[in-house]
């Protein structure tokens, strides 16, 4: 059963078994559309093929069939092409964010979007399955129920995969785009768009993106940032400590990195909003 993360009552069901980490129930979850045997948001089927490729490919081979910076920092071809619909469909559907607290999700699909890696022991926000992946929109819609603005870094290729859906549904209000399967904003420039106001950050993987994201966000904001544990997603074959990544960011930017523990999503999210409208 689906271990909530609000008051609501858990959602059941039948899960959908994943091929490699693909995660085949993430169709109906959100919505998706089907070309070439996996999901990818309404309004981007002209990319099919170079999605499909994506999907498949390893880091490697991706960036051997479409070399740097073609693909890494998404500058031309399909990969640049791509890019430019992201960016139409993000200024279709972001609302931008207010002077509220904000909880930014690094790629937080990413585990389930990839069937060149077929290792078992990555179980993503604790379930092998979309069950995790539900986890994330319930927080994403706990985090808006009680105040707090929304918003992704997100990979233009998961973005057109998957989690566009969210900015189309409301669930989040803005979106930063990274360099491809890496926490490195494209436009580090855009930051400048987060208010100075708290801001909580999770996603996947703590090891590299979201530290490459924190580092860039620490040097750039002058917020207050906390680690959420509970959305984080770790590498299983490196031991990640989020106290160490906060210690290890801290000491480059000489700012102290807050980390909310498991269990206590909810009241972290109260208190601050609570904190900052007094």
């Amino acid at each position: 059963m689906l271990m909530p993360i609000t008051a609501d009552a858990p959602r059941t069901g039948a899960a959908s078994p994943c091929e490699g980490q693909y995660c085949d129930g993430l169709v109906g979850l959100l919505g998706l559309a089907r070309e070439r045997g996996i999901g990818i948001v309404e309004g981007f089927a002209r990319f099919a093929d170079f999605l499909s490729e994506m999907v498949s490919l390893s880091p490697q081979a991706a960036r051997a069939r479409y070399p740097d910076p073609s693909l890494y920092e998404f500058r031309a071809g399909r990969p640049g092409e791509l890019l430019d619909a992201c960016a139409l469909h993000r200024a279709s559907h972001a609302r931008g964010l207010r002077e509220a607290p904000v909880l930014l999700l690094v790629h937080p699909f990413a585990p389930y979007l990839r069937r060149w890696d077929a290792r078992a022991d990555v179980v993503p926000y604790g379930f092998a399955d979309e069950r995790g992946a539900m986890k994330v929109l319930d927080a994403l819609d706990l985090a808006k129920r009680e105040g707090f603005c929304t918003a992704l870094l997100e990979d233009p290729v998961s973005y057109a995969l998957a989690s566009a859906r969210l900015a189309q549904e409301g669930r989040v209000d803005d979106v930063f785009f990274s360099k491809h399967r890496w926490g490195e904003a494209l436009d580090p420039g855009a930051y400048a768009r987060i208010p100075p106001v708290p801001l909580a950050i999770a996603g996947a993987y703590v090891q590299s993106c979201v530290r490459s994201a924190l580092g860039e966000l620490c040097a750039t904001s002058a917020s207050e940032i906390a680690l959420i544990e509970e959305l984080c997603v770790a590498w299983p074959y490196e031991r990640a400590s989020l106290r160490g990544e906060a210690r290890m960011c801290a000491t480059a930017s000489g700012r102290a990195i807050g980390v909310v523990e498991r269990g206590h999503v909810a009241g972290y999210l109260r208190e601050t909003v609570s904190r900052t409208r007094a």
